[in-house]
């Protein structure tokens, strides 16, 4: 949080959503209610989706993130630590996700945060 406050310009991408940690991620909407704030920092939930999903934090982990934005969320592997991606990505229905947010998480966001060209869209 402090490099995001000291450089507001980077863009930041926080693997593990702060792991067992993770209600410190609702500093990021508090700081969204300021028009200096650019909202640079992405969250990795890949590996605390699937380690959480099943616990009683679910509920609140899903709450968090929500907070944050789905807009806000990415999607990787983590392997070795998740050596199956599709079971990572079945966490996040466990979570209560709908398909298009996970679309966006697994897909969406890193196209945009990246600037890639979207499925289907042709180059130059």
């Amino acid at each position: 949080m402090q490099l995001a406050l000291s450089v507001p310009t980077a863009r930041l991408i926080l693997a593990h959503a702060h792991g067992p940690n993770f209600p410190q991620l609702l500093v990021y909407p508090i700081l969204s209610l300021y028009p200096w704030w650019p909202r640079q920092v992405w969250i990795d939930v890949s590996m605390i989706g699937e380690l959480l999903a099943p616990s009683p934090f679910a509920k609140q982990l899903a709450w968090v993130l929500r907070k944050v934005g789905t807009d806000r969320l990415l999607f990787g592997s983590d392997y070795p630590l998740a050596p199956d991606p599709q079971k990572s990505l079945l966490s996040l229905r466990r979570l209560g996700f709908k398909y298009k947010e996970i679309r966006a998480i697994a897909h969406d966001n890193a196209v945009a945060l990246l600037g890639l060209p979207r499925v289907g869209e042709r180059q130059g």
